[in-house]
């Protein structure tokens, strides 16, 4: 890509903090973790994950084709006790909950499904997101905790039992809403 090459995508983040920068050059690294770069009135800036609420992009060549994605916490319910336990491990400070990054996959009145992603890729007016996982989807209830829909070709009836437990009344967590879409 020049120096002068407009970027593939162009991007509204919205912070924690309540600030926004409206559409800035966004470019999605190989591999990223905990930030990311942009480009703003032509000045390159990285921006902690942690900081962001979330991203709505596009590619700059189709804007009718918005993208949401953010760096996010994420845990799984016990499916016989309905007891939410964050993930802690993964790409995170010993005892803390780990975070990935998520892209919204649909959007509900009330549960939105999550997908987890490693990279994102254009193709014409096409965004891909791929993953190592074999099952990268999460659910988002209003009380804002992303939770792991656990999937095995092995045992057939373990997602439906899960999912019978999550939209049970038996799960619940009190926590501060944290509900983006």
């Amino acid at each position: 890509m020049s120096a002068n090459a407009k970027s593939k995508f162009t991007a509204d983040i919205k912070m924690r903090n309540g600030h926004e920068y409206s559409g800035v050059e966004f470019t999605t690294p190989k591999s990223w973790d905990k930030e990311v770069a942009v480009k703003i009135n032509g000045e390159k800036l990285k921006i902690k994950g942690d900081s962001i609420d979330h991203i709505v992009f596009w590619p700059t060549k189709y804007p009718d084709n918005p993208q949401i994605i953010c760096w996010h916490t994420y845990g799984s319910i016990d499916n016989k006790t309905g007891e939410y336990k964050p993930n802690c491990g993964h790409n995170a400070k010993k005892g803390e909950p780990s975070k990935q990054w998520f892209a919204i996959h649909a959007a509900g009145e009330h549960v939105n499904l999550w997908s987890c992603f490693s990279s994102i890729k254009l193709t014409g007016e096409t965004v891909s997101f791929t993953t190592t996982l074999s099952s990268p989807y999460f659910f988002q209830k209003h009380d804002g905790l992303f939770v792991h829909i656990p999937f095995t070709l092995f045992k057939s009836g373990k997602t439906r039992e899960w999912l019978s437990t999550f939209f049970s009344d038996g799960y619940s967590q009190q926590i501060d809403p944290l509900w983006i879409i």
